[in-house]
């Protein structure tokens, strides 16, 4: 159409950030995890901003499973600065070092708590079956088992 004039793809993005002094905030449309989503109109694909962001800033990702990791922990800052390339091992160490990972009885899906385990652990431990103790509990025959083995629980002593 006529008149009509296409504006570049960094401008759409950056009209859709609040650079505070610190962070630089997605007002975009944010996913249900929290991380800010880019569409490319007119035939939208969404990314992930902060990804977005870092390839602007850095060029497009090496092949291979990279992720881009936030050292400020923000979901939706997409200051290329507070942004690294890294894997998904380091991604995941990032929030064990942080404390940001939800386990134990933390975390929202949690059936057993600290001290169940270490019942179980006694119990089972005296001879009570796996799954006794799995009815007992309302939970599978496996987080019993893993609970038993530390697969699961491995913090708790």
């Amino acid at each position: 159409m006529p008149g009509n004039k296409v504006i570049p793809r960094d401008v759409r993005f950056w009209r859709r950030v609040n650079k505070t002094e610190t962070c630089w905030l997605w007002t975009g449309a944010v996913n249900r995890t929290g991380y800010g989503q880019f569409s490319d109109s007119p035939n939208p694909t969404w990314v992930p901003a902060h990804i977005e962001s870092w390839e602007m800033a850095n060029g497009p990702r090496p092949e291979g499973d990279w992720v881009i990791r936030h050292k400020c922990d923000v979901r939706h800052c997409v200051n290329p600065d507070h942004l690294e390339i890294g894997t998904r091992a380091d991604n995941q160490n990032d929030m064990k070092v942080r404390n940001r990972s939800c386990y134990g009885e933390v975390h929202p899906n949690a059936k057993l708590t600290e001290e169940s385990v270490r019942q179980i652990r006694a119990d089972f431990a005296s001879g009570v079956r796996k799954a006794s103790l799995a009815r007992e509990y309302g939970v599978s025959f496996m987080t019993i088992t893993r609970a038993v083995r530390g697969e699961c629980w491995a913090r708790v002593t």
